[in-house]
């Protein structure tokens, strides 16, 4: 993988934390919104997380066939080594697995900085309980998509 490559694929984390970020946000404003207060850090976190490794999983399908317009170029043998899709792979699960870890530092420094959720203390401050409930589900995702060939995450 040439270095304009990587350069590439981490940009393109970087903007899709952004928007998961985000995204994480409305989905605990929309919870809120619609009294739907139990279990708001675990389920918006999961639905995140699906994101992102659907996302990996598109980019890892752009990475094995680039298209005619150079998006994602140089992915040839002579610039990869010879198994371009594996070194690609790897890079791929490396800023996949970095960008779930800030993911889940995020959701918790947002919940416990949100006054509004200050009035949910379980979401506010999850329990170690219901912490480890959702850090297995997203260890569940995310084995789920790394022993998928596509690395494809379904519900």
């Amino acid at each position: 993988m040439t270095n304009t490559d990587q350069t590439t694929l981490e940009t393109r984390f970087t903007t899709k934390l952004n928007q998961l970020k985000r995204e994480y946000q409305r989905g605990i404003n929309r919870d809120l919104s619609q009294h739907q207060w139990q279990g708001m850090f675990a389920r918006q976190l999961a639905n995140c997380m699906g994101q992102l490794f659907n996302y990996s999983s598109q980019l890892h399908a752009q990475l094995l066939n680039p298209t005619q317009d150079g998006t994602l170029e140089n992915t040839t043998t002579e610039n990869c080594g010879a198994n371009p899709g594996k070194n690609h792979s790897d890079q791929l699960t490396t800023l996949t697995a970095q960008t779930k870890e800030t993911l889940i530092e995020f959701a918790l420094h947002h919940n416990r900085s949100s006054c509004a959720l200050s009035n949910f203390p379980d979401e506010h401050l999850p329990s170690g309980e219901y912490l480890a409930s959702a850090l297995a589900e997203t260890e569940r995702l995310w084995q789920q998509w790394l022993q998928q060939p596509t690395h494809e995450v379904t519900s």
